[in-house]
């Protein structure tokens, strides 16, 4: 990946001005069977047992450019837990982190200049969306105007504080899709994940960040294999930059 790319990944995180689109209304479901199954779906979105993956990722940046990466990860779903690598086509690691179950973040490599301090908490966030599958407290479940079923939770994040997560088990285009919306209601990521594996991982999954600085990955799973959740993995091996 070329120097004028990683500098506008890392750019990225700092662009990002409001979204347009707001926390839309919820309209009661039909009754409370129906509830309980949407919950169900819900919590089905995402692995449920600790993996290791490796995903081709190809980067949309703000400026118009493209380039092809790959990211090598480890998450443990119930605990909330996710190690995770960004690696050039030239195999160089151009970062690497933690992110624990509290939500803090310990950064263990990073290339400059993705080494600012936005950078690491916004794109372990972002990879904990993609593959953390969302089992906190649902806030309320409900229907969009266009019929289809929403699990409204909050967000556990120092990046978006007061933020809630809408989850569409069965989105308009057959997979499933995820809507994260800041502490003022305005929309900041939708992922749309296809392609479900029988151990809960996704083929395909697209993110999109909004506002001026915005950008899009495409991720599609190349291997991925299950993993003991005690790993030390999933521990620093050296001292760590902590992050709230």
């Amino acid at each position: 990946m070329s120097r004028p790319l990683v500098l506008a990944l890392a750019l990225a995180p700092g662009l990002l001005a409001p979204a347009c689109a707001h926390l839309p209304e919820l309209y009661e479901l039909p009754e409370a069977p129906t509830a309980a199954g949407l919950q169900q779906r819900c919590h089905e979105v995402g692995p449920a047992a600790a993996f290791r993956a490796v995903h081709a990722i190809e980067a949309r940046l703000p400026l118009g450019q493209a380039s092809a990466m790959l990211g090598v990860s480890a998450a443990d779903p119930l605990r909330g837990r996710l190690r995770a690598a960004l690696v050039s086509a030239e195999g160089l690691t151009l970062f690497e982190g933690l992110r624990g179950d509290g939500g803090r973040i310990r950064v263990l490599r990073a290339v400059p200049p993705l080494d600012g301090p936005d950078f690491g908490p916004m794109l372990l966030d972002d990879v904990a969306l993609l593959l953390l599958a969302p089992r906190g407290p649902t806030l309320r479940m409900g229907r969009m105007r266009s019929g289809e079923g929403v699990c409204r939770a909050p967000v556990r994040s120092a990046v978006w504080p007061g933020g809630v997560l809408d989850v569409l088990p069965e989105a308009t285009d057959g997979g499933a899709a995820l809507r994260l919306y800041d502490g003022d209601e305005s929309l900041r990521r939708e992922v749309h994940l296809s392609g479900r594996t029988p151990a809960g991982l996704y083929q395909r999954m697209r993110l999109e960040a909004f506002g001026p600085g915005g950008y899009s990955l495409e991720l599609t799973l190349l291997e991925s294999e299950p993993m003991d959740p005690d790993d030390p993995l999933f521990e620093a091996n050296e001292p760590p930059e902590e992050r709230p």
